[in-house]
């Protein structure tokens, strides 16, 4: 449901009533009214409740149809059994903005749910603005206002926050806290009956920070970047969401902890492509094709706030790793390429730089090795060199507590480093009670220290991954587009099919594949040993026979495909096979079936390739291995479209057959240039008619003249 004007007098009050508000301290509607004041609101707050006359200094109304004047916005906190009636009066005094803390909606069963709708109901009637319920509510530090019952940090910072959950909110609070992160704005939104996630981002998108306002926060030591950081348990509009952070996603750094992964979570498919594409993995295409980064964890969603909040990404992969302990150092090397960073190169003069001022046992090439008596100064001075260097995007400076380090002092050091050169710093203070005055320090220079080497390197592998994203996107590609001849030519077929199946496979998959000039190998339909006959002989064997039918979308489980047929006594053996397995069908099934003979493409390289059109997303291109690559491993890779020839390149570069069809270990290679046109063309189709749900190639053989789409299906909408 949209909503139903600007969300600016919302987030931004200048008057505020509060329907519950308690003299009980326990009650969430004295700490709210609590908070608001404490928070420094200058607007007017109004406390409601029929057996108040003050709440302290505050008069107190017996409703909000006492009120003296209409407010901006109304937060009810009393049970759901009399929210509804609160919400009917604040629509009739003609208050447009609601805050609902009240549980007791959908998540709490049948009864629940009616409610909320009810609550809907009036939403649209009354034209409200609803956040909840169910909520925490929020904080908004331009307005100098916490609308929450939850205790708030007071730092104040340039992050910002969203949460379908309160818990997780008061969490990253408590957190945020003993870290000194701070936040410029927190919108919990609960069972979101009428606000969604898309229309805060969309109002906090609006309230950008100036050039000047980020030159500042640099200079103050933050990022300069206004990060947005998220837990949804669920993405109302999938379409809407995806092009908001998008937008944001080009300045800012996105990231969002959405649970749903576990196999229990996914979406059962028919087909291959559905199965592959299910709806967590497609959820996962969207956030990374619109420069979102997925968090798998409260720590992942954790740590990428305090380094996107105090350090920007860097201006490559190249990272330089200072230790004064080897173990720890190469645990950060194993860890650099799993996350797309990479070993910065120490030249020769940078070598001869360091092993000046190190100890002869030291190391000078990277990782660092300062040793483990390394003082403050050691760090300082091999720090700069380090960082002075043009190979360098990044450095992390790990730290092992030994008996004579200078913990607080080589934080010191590590601080006024930062505020020299402008390249991201992270550290890994590895230890407990004795490293904490050294990573005090280092927060207040604002330079993010975790724990584990690992950790540090793992939130600046998707800093830089941002980073790429938002490089690639200056780049605009267009899609391939087919000629009008060839649309109407697709479009008319489909239109013909669909009066036939929901699905088409066999010849008729192939001639929309043909319409769009994708390259099909040879086939027929045959009745008979004689029919095949004379379609091999002249073709050439081998030759492969299958059995398809609209409905049949797994032909291989019933024993329906023949490979390798080279002589009329395999003819023979293979048709009668499929006879048999023909007769097997449900009738429905068996009426439409069909025995196709199709030329055999050998000597090539199998891919399945899949377009489908998700209803919350748009349509995403999937593909990877086949055949028995696709049984040995995990092969696949997608990207939501529309997609040009540049992007579809770099998909295929992902998926680990690439290196094959490159040409693996002096192996000549493949016709990828083909592969890639098939891609793009498949892309075309969907992007071209909205009468395809889905769409796929399996298998796509891939030769070293050109690439084939073997075998097709194509699912109507």
């Amino acid at each position: 449901m949209p909503v139903n004007h600007s969300l600016h007098r919302l987030f931004r009050p200048r008057s505020i009533a509060v329907v519950g508000a308690s003299r009980d301290e326990t009650k969430i509607g004295h700490i709210v009214i609590n908070n608001i004041v404490q928070s420094g609101f200058a607007g007017t707050v109004y406390p409601i409740n029929p057996k108040l006359d003050y709440f302290g200094a505050l008069r107190a109304y017996s409703s909000l149809s006492a009120l003296p004047r209409q407010v901006d916005l109304a937060i009810i906190a009393i049970p759901a059994e009399i929210v509804l009636d609160v919400v009917e009066e604040a629509g009739k005094k003609g208050i447009s903005n609601l805050l609902i803390f009240s549980a007791g909606f959908k998540e709490s069963g049948p009864e629940g749910f009616v409610r909320e709708e009810r609550l809907k109901a009036l939403a649209d009637a009354y034209k409200l603005n609803i956040l909840g319920p169910n909520c925490l509510g929020f904080v908004s530090t331009g307005a100098m206002l916490n609308a929450t019952f939850g205790q708030v940090p007071d730092v104040v910072g340039p992050l910002r926050f969203i949460s379908q959950s309160g818990a997780i909110a008061t969490s990253l609070f408590d957190w945020a806290s003993s870290a000194d992160i701070g936040f410029s704005d927190v919108v919990t939104l609960g069972n979101k009956a009428i606000i969604a996630e898309h229309q805060v981002m969309e109002y906090l998108m609006q309230d950008e920070y100036s050039q000047n306002d980020r030159k500042r926060e640099r200079e103050a030591g933050y990022s300069g970047y206004q990060p947005m950081g998220m837990y949804l348990e669920s993405i109302t509009d999938g379409h809407t969401f995806t092009d908001v952070a998008k937008k944001i996603a080009k300045h800012d750094p996105v990231f969002v902890l959405h649970p749903g992964s576990s196999e229990g979570a996914r979406e059962a498919m028919q087909s291959h492509t559905g199965a592959i594409a299910g709806a967590d993995a497609i959820i996962s295409t969207a956030l990374s094709s619109s420069g979102v980064i997925r968090c798998e964890s409260a720590q992942d969603l954790f740590d990428l706030s305090r380094l996107s909040s105090w350090e920007q990404a860097p201006s490559g992969p190249r990272v330089a790793i200072l230790s004064n302990a080897g173990g720890p150092g190469v645990l950060a090397t194993d860890a650099l390429e799993t996350v797309g960073l990479k070993l910065a190169t120490i030249d020769e003069k940078t070598q001869k730089a360091l092993a000046k001022l190190l100890p002869r046992s030291a190391s000078v090439h990277n990782p660092v090795d300062v040793l483990g008596d390394a003082l403050a100064d050691r760090y300082a001075k091999a720090g700069k060199i380090l960082l002075a260097k043009k190979g360098v995007d990044a450095l992390l400076v790990i730290l092992t507590p030994q008996v004579m380090t200078q913990i607080h002092e080589t934080a010191e050091h590590i601080g006024k480093l930062s505020k020299q050169y402008r390249k991201p710093i992270i550290c890994s203070f590895m230890g407990g009670s004795r490293v904490a005055e050294g990573e005090e320090v280092l927060n207040e220079y604002r330079i993010p220290s975790f724990h584990y080497p690992e950790r540090a390197l793992w939130a600046l592998g998707k800093l830089w991954w941002w980073e790429s994203w938002r490089i690639k996107k200056t780049k605009a590609e267009a899609p391939l587009t087919l000629p009008k001849k060839h649309i109407k030519v697709i479009t008319d077929l489909i239109s013909d099919l669909k009066t036939q199946a929901e699905a088409a496979t066999g010849n008729g998959c192939a001639a929309i594949l043909a319409g769009a000039g994708i390259t099909i190998p040879a086939s027929t339909t045959i009745g008979s040993v004689k029919e095949a006959e004379a379609f091999a002989v002249p073709t050439g064997y081998p030759v492969v026979m299958k059995l398809i039918s609209p409905t049949l979308l797994h032909k291989s489980d019933i024993n329906g495909v023949w490979t390798n047929l080279e002589t009329r006594e395999h003819l023979v053996e293979a048709f009668a096979a499929l006879e048999k397995a023909m007769s097997k069908l449900p009738k429905k099934q068996r009426t439409m079936a069909r025995i196709e003979i199709q030329q055999q493409i050998t000597d090539g390289i199998e891919l399945i390739v899949g377009v489908k059109r998700d209803p919350q997303y748009g349509p995403v291109l999937v593909l990877g291995s086949g055949g028995v690559y696709a049984e040995l491993f995990d092969d696949t890779v997608s990207a939501m479209l529309p997609l040009g020839k540049d992007g579809v390149t770099q998909l295929l570069a992902q998926t680990k057959i690439a290196k094959v069809l490159e040409g693996y270990r002096g192996d000549k290679g493949y016709a990828i240039t083909s592969l890639i046109d098939l891609i793009l063309r498949m892309c075309a189709i969907i992007e071209t008619t909205s009468d395809i749900k889905e769409l796929e190639i399996n298998p796509v053989i891939v030769t070293r003249q050109a690439a084939w789409a073997v075998d097709g299906k194509c699912m109507f909408s």
